[in-house]
């Protein structure tokens, strides 16, 4: 089992860095694609903002999704996460739409520009820091089964990615091929629409109470497989509660079992699961008599 408070700690400095270098990047895009009038690095400045957006909601999922379970939220806290996500992506969907409008006004009305050589410069060190936080974040959010942080991963690395298009839009546009910036602007657009719809998607499956779309349950089974109280399992279910799955159960076992004997069947099955799936969290066992 993994300790939960050092991925709680690993989690929270992980977010922290991609704060950090997500707001100098932002900071730098906007600045730097106004005055350099490059509408391209602009697009990958709402990217980064993006990115950073992503990075503070594990900072405040994270203070709420490791919270105990209580008398009034009796399931924990972990959905906490997908909320957030929600609400983030859809916030973002808003921006980006007006930022797409924009494009397509300046790309109708043939406005032409050629971005100043500091663009270029700027999407070169977002291509490097984006690939190593992708990296970074991607280890981190796998570790926990965070969907945050897993999330954040995957739009650091779209980041670093838009920032390299924008590059070859830029040295292209240099070159003296028109209309190439703002065609790239919609084209990043379009992706980020894409991965801020997957992103909210995932969220409402999650709000959802959505199974475990992997081998978890089948890995569970043959477990349980090995305990040779066990008659059958009728029922195993699985629900997404955030970082962790609840496993709902029922075990077929003989009739000859007392209520002492299921008690400690239904703590050596639980023990025995938490033991090996560390995404588990709760797990409720019910027993029919055969």
């Amino acid at each position: 089992m993994k300790d939960q408070k050092n991925c709680a700690d690993c989690a929270i400095k992980a977010a922290w860095v991609g704060v950090g270098i997500s707001l100098v990047l932002a900071l730098m895009k906007y600045y730097i694609g106004w005055v350099g009038g490059s509408a391209g690095v602009m697009a990958a400045a709402i990217h980064s903002t993006v990115c950073l957006i992503s990075s503070a909601s594990i900072l405040f999922t994270q203070s709420f999704a490791g919270r105990r379970p209580d008398a009034r939220y009796a399931y924990g806290y972990g959905k906490i996460e997908f909320v957030a996500s929600a609400v983030v992506n859809t916030s973002v969907l808003v921006i980006m739409t007006f930022f797409m409008i924009s494009n397509v006004r300046a790309l109708l009305q043939e406005l032409h520009h050629v971005p100043h050589v500091t663009s270029a410069i700027v999407a070169a060190t977002s291509i490097i820091a984006n690939e190593f936080l992708f990296r970074y974040f991607r280890c981190v959010g796998s570790e926990m089964n965070s969907p945050s942080i897993t999330s954040a991963a995957w739009a650091v690395r779209s980041d670093a990615l838009t920032s390299l298009v924008v590059l070859l839009a830029i040295i292209g546009t240099s070159l003296g091929i028109q209309h190439l910036d703002p065609v790239v602007a919609i084209c990043i657009t379009l992706i980020l629409f894409k991965i801020v719809g997957e992103n909210l998607i995932k969220a409402v499956r999650g709000l959802m109470d959505y199974a475990s779309d992997d081998d978890l349950p089948a890995r569970v089974t043959k477990l349980l497989e090995g305990i040779s109280e066990i008659v059958a399992i009728p029922t195993l279910r699985t629900r997404s509660m955030g970082q962790h799955f609840k496993v709902d159960l029922e075990l077929q076992v003989s009739a000859d079992l007392t209520v002492e004997d299921t008690g400690r069947l239904e703590e050596r099955v639980s023990r025995l699961i938490r033991s090996k799936e560390s995404r588990i969290g709760d797990i409720t066992v019910g027993f029919v008599a055969v």
